[in-house]
């Protein structure tokens, strides 16, 4: 992964496509805070798996939940 302010960003746009059609993931920091993701392309349904939770899970009206905040 590689990490690129936004005026690097600017001024270098292409290579870091080019990177990143490569695979190589940019982060792209304004300051010391990160703001966005730059990934490769993946075809629709390539990086999502959806399953059947294991036998002998509870059904999700078992499971008890946390109260509520209070909110000011």
């Amino acid at each position: 992964m590689y990490d690129v302010q936004i005026a690097e960003l600017r001024s270098r746009l292409g290579q870091l496509l080019r990177n990143v059609q490569s695979g190589k993931p940019i982060t792209v920091w304004r300051g010391t805070t990160p703001i966005a993701r730059i990934l490769p392309y993946e075809e629709e349904g390539t990086s999502l798996t959806v399953r059947h939770p294991r036998s002998g899970a509870p059904s999700l009206k078992q499971i008890s939940l946390p109260p509520p905040l209070k909110l000011r």
